[in-house]
């Protein structure tokens, strides 16, 4: 079984996104697991069995008085079962460093969601050969502050911040090298084998190419998630 997380960011108002969630009633049981991200306060319009709950984010304070804060217990009363952590539009345009992202994904644990933790390379950093370098930092400078029994709800995204909403795509030998790489690093210092995902300008138009990803245990997909019936075609032949 594979995980395919389809983040819909910040799109669709209200009637859009009722007709989503309705058109996701009768997609059917699925070989692999999907889980869908939509924007939080339309969190309550989803619920199947088929698929699971996922929020985008979540705070980095628990209950209190923080005004405008959606923290993990309020997730997880909504029957949210993973959460996205350190996607690249929070680190860049809302500043979230290593501690932020700690207490973040400690929350998480605490209520007992799952974790999405996205890591990825920028532009500069492939361009120089940095992005190993750049994807073991990113591992380190949060994982180290968890045990081995916590590390093991944690599902690792990886998203090289060039390729997102791009349409450009690294080579398929090119993401097989580094999803090889991140399970090496997380074997080696942590002694767990984490589901590694590969999200980066996916669509039905590269599907097929995507499937040729031998060390992949699936997808997080963005902009083409946003029209329900790409993202159907996308997930049925991403499971054939």
């Amino acid at each position: 079984m594979k995980y395919i997380v389809a983040n819909l960011k910040s799109n669709k108002d209200l009637n859009s996104i009722e007709r989503y969630a309705s058109s996701l009633k009768s997609i059917g049981k699925l070989s692999n697991e999907l889980i869908i991200c939509p924007p939080s306060p339309y969190l309550y319009l989803f619920e199947n069995d088929n698929y699971k709950l996922g929020a985008q984010d979540l705070s980095a304070f628990q209950e209190g008085s923080y005004t405008g804060e959606i923290n993990a217990n309020i997730l997880k009363s909504l029957d949210v079962s993973h959460v996205l952590v350190g996607h690249s539009e929070r680190r860049i345009h809302f500043n979230e460093d290593s501690q932020t992202l700690i207490q973040k994904i400690a929350n998480a644990f605490a209520s007992g969601i799952e974790v999405i933790f996205c890591i990825g390379e920028n532009k500069t950093e492939n361009a120089s050969g940095l992005t190993h370098e750049v994807l073991e930092s990113q591992l380190a400078s949060v994982l180290n502050d968890f045990n081995r029994e916590q590390l093991k709800n944690i599902i690792i995204a990886y998203e090289p911040v060039w390729s997102i909403g791009t349409g450009q795509a690294p080579s398929i030998i090119e993401i097989e090298e580094n999803i090889a790489f991140i399970k090496n690093i997380i074997k080696d210092y942590y002694e767990l084998e984490l589901p590694v995902l590969y999200g980066g300008s996916i669509s039905l138009e590269n599907i097929a190419t995507i499937q040729q990803i031998s060390n992949a245990d699936g997808l997080i997909i963005g902009n083409s998630s946003l029209d329900i019936a790409e993202l159907v075609q996308i997930i049925r032949q991403y499971s054939e």
